[in-house]
Parts: C-alpha cells; structure tokens; sequence
C-alpha cells in the first residue's frame, strides 16, 4: 500500500447551482513532506463543520482504483489527484480492503480508519457532472475518514503499513452497505456496534437503523 498524493485546500466561496457556497472541496497535491496534525494537513481546511473536519474526520481517503472506474465510465482523462476533494490519494486501500479501526502508519504520523466519506453535492460541482454524488454513493465507491492518532509528516511515495485491525473486521464497505445503503445487514450493525474506535457520529447512526430492523432479520 503506498501514499500516491498528499492533496490540499482552504475553504473559498463558490456559486453552485446560483448560490454562493463556501466549500473546501477544491483541493490540489502539494510536494514534499507535509505536517499532519490532529485536526487536519498544515494547508488543508475543513467548511461546513460539524459535517467536515473534527478529530474523527481530520483526513479523508480516496484510492486510485475508483479514479480508473469513474474515467471509464465517464470518458474522462482529466482526474488528477485530489479531483475527489480527498486528503490522500492511494494505490489501493478500497473500501472493500480497509476496516473500521484499522491503525496505518504513513511517514511519522499513525492514523486511524474512522468511518466513510458521505458524498457530497459539492463533488459533483467539482466534477461538472450532475448527480456525481448521487451515483457515488450507490457504487459504494465513495472512500473513508481518519483520526490522527500521532501526529508526524508524510510524503507522496511513502508506504502505508497497516500496523493493528480489530480482531472481528468490519470492512468500510459492509459499513457502508448496512448503515448509508439501507440494506438490512442487523449482524454487521451489530459488530459496528461493538467496535471500540467507531466514530461517535456513526454510532448514532449505527443505533438508528438498529432501531428499525427486526432481530431476527
């Protein structure tokens, strides 16, 4: 697993849709070794809080994968890295890969998976193409969140060392599947549930749609 991009941006206002917005979905890659704090990237900022930003949102994390399936499937050459609005880009590490909980290792700083990225209608001004976000979030391609757990300096081209996973593993796509895709999936809320470093916003969530799916479903 390695880092491809380390990707940067200030919030800045722009009209969307007739409306100005002030958004932070606008990010591009920086060179050299770049400071991660506990709140975010020297460089990088978060708008729209509590829905962005916070120490169990500080970085976000697309991989390389997903920018070869939207370019097909849109016919577009003009991804770049961070295009996604994400923190890091990475070779691998999709959401079928990495698990809530799982601690990584990227230069000096320790990092750890908190829970996936809601698509935004800001991503799909980014892109220019209506409904983006919509159509992400059905294909579960829509990457995940870290805390900092130490903070240090990380660079494009460092490994990512996967360093501790829960000992029960619920992959951010079986997260994604049961608590933003509606399927009834009550044993993966369950060991959501359970898990010790999922985020306190998707505990609630976790809580909420256990609420409403019989037991024996």
């Amino acid at each position: 697993m390695r880092l491809l991009s380390v990707n940067v941006g200030m919030p800045a206002r722009h009209m969307i849709d007739g409306k100005e917005v002030t958004t932070g979905i606008v990010k591009s890659p920086v060179p050299g070794r770049n400071r991660v704090r506990w709140l975010a990237i020297d460089g990088d900022g978060h708008a729209n809080q509590p829905n962005h930003g916070g120490p169990d949102q500080a970085l976000s994390v697309y991989s390389i994968d997903h920018y070869q399936f939207w370019g097909a499937r849109f016919g577009r050459h003009d991804f770049s890295c961070g295009v996604f609005g994400e923190n890091l880009t990475v070779d691998g590490m999709t959401e079928t890969e990495m698990c809530i909980g799982d601690v990584l290792e990227i230069g000096t700083a320790t990092l750890q998976v908190t829970h996936p990225r809601i698509p935004c209608f800001r991503l799909s001004y980014r892109l220019g193409i209506p409904k983006f976000h919509q159509e992400q979030l059905e294909s579960g391609r829509i990457g995940y969140l870290l805390r900092v757990l130490q903070e240090g300096e990380i660079a494009a081209g460092d490994e990512v060392r996967l360093v501790d996973r829960e000992k029960r593993p619920i992959t951010v796509a079986q997260c994604i599947a049961a608590t933003l895709l509606d399927q009834p999936l009550r044993g993966v809320l369950v060991e959501l549930d359970r898990l010790p470093h999922l985020s306190q916003r998707w505990r609630a969530q976790v809580a909420a749609k256990l609420s409403h799916i019989p037991v024996q479903a």
